[in-house]
């Protein structure tokens, strides 16, 4: 539902991915921030990630891959598209 919570929708949704699941950008569904196209059930929107995301998929080099790691973890903790509760 994409009600506000007033008019009955939830606002916690209870997931259990596997550990290999949340190792890198790629594989970690709830760091995807495509808003209602993108892949986690809460549909958060942030194009920075995105483009982060999508320049990890285009790169080779795995130096280069840490770096864009690095940057999509920082810009998770800015933007918390979700919270480990776990």
């Amino acid at each position: 539902m994409r009600e506000p919570v007033e008019r009955g929708r939830c606002s916690v949704i209870n997931t259990v991915p596997a550990c290999y699941d949340m190792i890198n950008p790629t594989t970690n569904r709830f760091l995807r921030t495509g808003g209602l196209t993108g892949s986690a059930p809460s549909c958060p929107t942030d194009e920075e990630i995105e483009a982060l995301r999508g320049a990890w998929f285009a790169t080779t080099d795995d130096a280069r891959r840490r770096d864009l790691a690095d940057q999509i973890e920082q810009r998770g903790f800015e933007f918390v598209p979700y919270i480990p509760t776990g």
